[in-house]
């Protein structure tokens, strides 16, 4: 079986992950408990899930690496205030809202072809 075309530019690549999923699910899994770490899987699952592109990286600032997410045109950095799992719960929520935004243009569009 051959694909000729796909309409979504972003299928398959929901979320992206450098240098990979493994090592930032380990990244998490060192600074938080197995609650958390639990809940962690739990939102990567979801951002794979949704149609908005969510990039996640491990950026290294001298000994330490943290969890860096970019969603549209949204950043969001592992600090002080924000714990990897906060950066997750936030990636998350502007994934949603992306997300929902490209359904109601999509919506929009077919809706506007069907008056032509």
């Amino acid at each position: 079986m051959q694909v000729q075309r796909v309409s979504n530019q972003n299928f398959g690549m929901a979320l992206k992950c450098n240098p990979n999923m493994s090592q930032i699910q380990v990244g998490i899994a060192l600074k938080h408990g197995f609650r958390k770490t639990m809940k962690a899987d739990e939102i990567l699952k979801q951002l794979s899930e949704n149609k908005a592109l969510t990039e996640l990286s491990l950026v290294r600032t001298g000994n330490k690496s943290k969890l860096k997410a970019v969603v549209g045109d949204k950043v969001f950095i592992e600090n002080w205030f924000n714990s990897p799992y906060r950066v997750l719960k936030k990636a998350l929520k502007a994934s949603k809202e992306q997300s929902s935004i490209e359904l109601i243009a999509n919506v929009i569009k077919t809706l506007s072809k069907d008056m032509d």
